[in-house]
């Protein structure tokens, strides 16, 4: 089949099955009314979809041909509102190359209500090739309008496999397959060996599996908390919260960065929100989940949206909504949620993800392209120094200052007996997180041991006016008693 025998065809059945009419002359610019066999045009409730057919060989004039197209759809987009949907199937009457592919690559395009997408015929071959890369899919219906041949229709739109770290044996997103089962697996053991559906909300099952309990984190050096945390949810609420959001974004994550990439964003991700959260956070707070990762996972996004492809990069509307609305929740819920985590979690993937480098970019309609030797450099040199500096977090190498850091250090202080320096410190938390009842406890205890007895019934007493029923500040009161009448300090501990 020639080109022009192609085009009938097609462009019957475009017509006779896919409701197509032949676009209104005046919408067309001059180039692309010169050099396309035919443009169809397809108007359903809110979207337009245009098809042009234009012959390969058009070369250097590709990319010319694709703004026209997507000028003549943004025209429409404007006066009616509506999504536009350009389809620019290119026909080729030798047998696509490597080079002739990616080349066309660069021939997408996504903007506000517009996108346009190639597909290559290959009529030697009898082939359809789609674009790869955002914008994500390809309509089968129109996969089998396009197909070079009635006889053997295409399904869906076959791409040559990408080279290098990039081939794809299937279309399963194996990694974000893995990492969802992986704390949905976490959970059902806790559930199943901790008696029950209550066992992953329980304190001491959570820290048994390795929660990140502040501040005996840091006062144990099991620095290693920062990263099973990520592993653990409290409750299954907060479990099918992370895994769908994991799912959902893991998948476009990896298909961006490839797998390799994806797991150091992942984990880079989830030790810096949990060493971010450790530093910043109140003292006394278990922690767990995956949030800081996931917020990692978008921070990834935002990066490729910035650095992509010119042509395939991901539209910023729907991102920042998704941004928005994620942030926005912990602002307003910032009682239960992880806000430090959130944050730092995401500034981590924004910082992995740039590290890492986007794969394969290439410039609009040129050639597949790599970063240069010296880029490529930057980029192995800077992930190193990332990966090195979460391994060391995760090894207690770096110091983690902040409230539970100082927390962690008064409570050495008072067990090793140097009462001054556990009293400055547990002061100094408490003046930071005021109406704490376990730190001023804390501090009332140290008071007893110091013969402070009127501060030490000070705090006490403010306890029991707001938690009247607390035990622990009912003992002490009868503590400070005993030991003001007997004229000297006690030792106990809450």
């Amino acid at each position: 089949m020639d080109l022009g025998g192609y085009v009938e065809a097609a462009g019957q059945r475009f017509g006779e099955f896919g409701g197509f009419a032949p676009a209104a002359p005046e919408a067309l610019p001059p180039m692309l009314a010169q050099w396309a066999g035919v443009v169809l045009d397809r108007e359903e409730p809110g979207l337009l979809t245009r098809v042009a057919v234009v012959p390969l060989g058009a070369g250097s004039l590709l990319p010319a041909l694709r703004d026209e197209l997507a000028a003549s759809l943004a025209a429409s987009a404007r006066a009616r509102g509506w999504e536009t949907l350009g389809l620019l199937l290119l026909v080729s009457e030798s047998a696509v190359t490597r080079e002739a592919y990616d080349r066309v690559q660069g021939l997408v395009y996504s903007a506000r209500r517009v996108r346009v997408v190639p597909w290559i015929v290959d009529l030697p071959r009898g082939r359809l090739y789609g674009h790869r890369g955002p914008p994500f899919g390809v309509d089968p219906d129109l996969a089998v309008l396009a197909a070079p041949s009635p006889d053997a229709p295409v399904p869906e739109a076959a791409a040559p496999p990408a080279p290098g770290l990039l081939r794809r044996r299937g279309t399963v997103p194996w990694l974000t397959v893995g990492l969802t089962a992986s704390i949905v697996l976490v959970w059902t053991a806790m559930t199943l060996l901790g008696g029950g559906l209550g066992a992953t909300e329980d304190s001491e099952t959570l820290y048994r599996w390795g929660a990140a309990l502040r501040p005996h984190l840091l006062a144990d050096g099991e620095y290693w908390r920062l990263l099973t945390a990520g592993f653990l949810h409290i409750g299954a609420a907060h479990l099918a919260m992370n895994a769908l959001s994991l799912w959902w974004v893991g998948q476009v994550v990896e298909a961006l960065f490839g797998p390799t990439r994806m797991l150091f964003i992942y984990l880079f991700a989830l030790v810096a929100g949990s060493a971010a959260s450790v530093m910043f956070g109140p003292p006394l707070v278990l922690s767990a989940g995956a949030s800081g990762a996931i917020f990692g996972l978008l921070g990834a996004l935002v990066w490729y949206r910035i650095a992509g492809p010119e042509r395939q990069r991901l539209q910023q509307v729907p991102l920042l909504v998704v941004l928005i609305l994620n942030l926005g929740y912990g602002l307003i819920a910032h009682e239960i949620v992880d806000n430090w985590n959130h944050v730092a979690g995401l500034a981590a993937g924004f910082l992995a993800a740039a590290a890492a480098g986007v794969p394969l970019t290439r410039p609009s309609g040129g050639p597949a392209s790599r970063p240069s030797p010296v880029v490529r450099g930057l980029r192995l040199a800077a992930a190193l120094a990332l990966a090195g500096l979460a391994a060391a977090t995760v090894a207690g190498a770096l110091p983690l200052p902040g409230p539970s850091q100082r927390l962690a250090t008064a409570l050495t202080a008072w067990h090793g007996g140097r009462l001054e320096e556990a009293a400055a410190g547990l002061e100094s938390v408490a003046a930071a997180y005021p109406g704490d009842t376990h730190l001023e406890l804390t501090l009332a205890w140290v008071y007893l041991e110091q013969g402070r007895f009127g501060e030490a019934r000070g705090l006490a007493e403010r306890v029991l006016a707001v938690e009247p029923q607390s035990a622990e500040a009912r003992r002490l009161l009868r503590a400070i008693e005993f030991f003001a009448g007997a004229g000297h300090g006690g030792r106990g501990s809450p």
